[in-house]
């Protein structure tokens, strides 16, 4: 059997092999999110994002009747840098903020490349095997099967959080037709923490674990085809591609939430509180290519290191 010779242990490991930060295995049975995301289109939150309609989205077995496994990744994106809530004020002149997803390339093709890596190192050990990939580009809920394989729990933001690495995580699936043993789902730990949704300027976040699309900044520079309607125009503010602020503001992509579990762990344990020195900072990226594009005329690329007609980033010139 193919199962016999392909485990979801084995899958977990190649992902993080070729530089996944997380892995898990979802079942195909998340009927009850994939109803919620039905329900939220038929609230109209969705606005003008009519692909958000697609019944595939509700139904992975009209994507690929044969599956029954779907493999769950992630990769972290956060670059070393400040937030939005940390700038705010800061700059001396006119500045702009630019959502943190989009500094670098175009996260797709990053994502697609390493999924497509592991498809074919799983063809490789199961030839028979059927699967289709998707990053956040298919008719798929990649949320859902991603809550219930272990990677991290729904926030009250509505973004995936993992509980070491935070919420700035590009998602991606791989649907297939293994029977795999599903990992546990990760345990809500939002608790009575309202941070996100007390934050967010227009009111998107309509209750705990619910937004309202059409009221996201994100939605209103980014998807939005008209124009911004006149009561969100001022509270939009810097914002002129996506929003990170729902996100910048939990406690998860924060060394803070990870000092007050350490504290709380020690005291139980009438061990001695650890210094601020021993606690982990917000997980951020390695990768390069999630790190912010400067582009900037050629006679400053030049005195940066760079070569006329190369582009430069914050961390020199840019060879890829």
């Amino acid at each position: 059997m193919i199962q016999a010779m392909l485990s979801g242990r084995t899958i977990k490991e190649r992902a993080v092999g070729l530089g996944f930060d997380l892995a898990g295995i979802a079942p195909l049975d998340v009927w009850k999110d994939l109803e919620f995301s039905r329900r939220w289109v038929e609230k109209g939150f969705n606005g003008e994002m009519r692909y958000l309609e697609n019944p595939k989205r509700f139904d992975p077995l009209m994507v690929l009747p044969s599956a029954k496994s779907v493999v769950c990744v992630g990769l972290v994106y956060n670059a070393p840098l400040p937030y939005s809530t940390e700038t705010a004020g800061a700059a001396s002149g006119p500045r702009a903020w630019i959502s943190r997803y989009a500094w670098g390339r175009d996260y797709h093709e990053i994502m697609r490349a390493k999924l497509e890596q592991l498809r074919a190192a799983i063809n490789e050990s199961a030839p028979e095997v059927e699967t289709r990939v998707y990053v956040d580009t298919g008719p798929v809920v990649e949320r859902a099967f991603t809550r219930l394989s272990g990677i991290g729990w729904t926030g009250k933001n509505t973004c995936i959080i993992n509980q070491e690495k935070g919420s700035w995580l590009f998602l991606g699936v791989i649907l297939c037709s293994l029977e795999l043993e599903p990992d546990l789902p990760a345990p809500d730990r939002c608790g009575s923490c309202t941070a996100c949704l007390e934050a967010c300027p227009t009111g998107a976040l309509v209750e705990p674990y619910a937004m309202d699309a059409s009221r996201c900044i994100s939605y209103l520079t980014i998807e939005l085809r008209g124009s911004i309607p006149n009561e969100f125009r001022s509270k939009v503010g810097s914002n002129v591609f996506g929003c990170d602020i729902c996100q910048d503001v939990c406690p998860w992509n924060s060394s803070r939430q990870s000092a007050v579990i350490s504290y709380q762990q020690t005291q139980s344990q009438h061990e001695r509180p650890l210094d601020p020195r021993e606690v982990a900072r917000p997980a951020t990226t390695a990768i390069q290519d999630f790190h912010p594009m400067i582009v900037e005329p050629d006679h400053a690329r030049v005195s940066d290191g760079a070569t006329s007609g190369q582009q430069a980033t914050d961390n020199g010139p840019r060879t890829t």
